[in-house]
């Protein structure tokens, strides 16, 4: 019986659960690859993107059409990332952002569905 409770329970779990792309842009295009999972409400998620460097990770609520909120990279690095979804088509989740180091650079990014 453990075992059925165990299985019915991961399913809801994971039901319900959205991810997009995440891509860096910078003067040669877009590089690098991540994701950024959310729930069906598109409220609380993870985000995570990464380049020849360093994967940066996160963990975000997004109750506005702008999410704010840190992210620790595999390389030692800290910031603050914040992502911004058009409000004209909010159940579009598609929009832009940036990452901001706490040693001074900053580094663009786009999420969405069609990238």
């Amino acid at each position: 019986m453990r075992k059925v409770l165990f299985v019915v329970a991961f399913g809801l779990s994971t039901t319900g659960c959205n991810t997009i792309q995440n891509k860096y842009v910078d003067s040669t295009g877009m590089r690098g690859s991540g994701t950024t999972t959310f729930g069906a409400m598109q409220e609380n998620g993870k985000f995570s993107i990464t380049d020849e460097k360093a994967t940066c990770r996160g963990v975000f609520e997004w109750k506005n059409p702008t999410a704010v909120f840190p992210v620790q990279c595999t390389d030692g690095k800290r910031g603050t990332v914040t992502m911004t979804r058009p409000t004209a088509n909010a159940s579009q989740i598609a929009g832009e952002g940036t990452i901001e180091f706490t040693e001074g650079v900053t580094k663009r990014f786009v999420f969405g569905k069609n990238l």
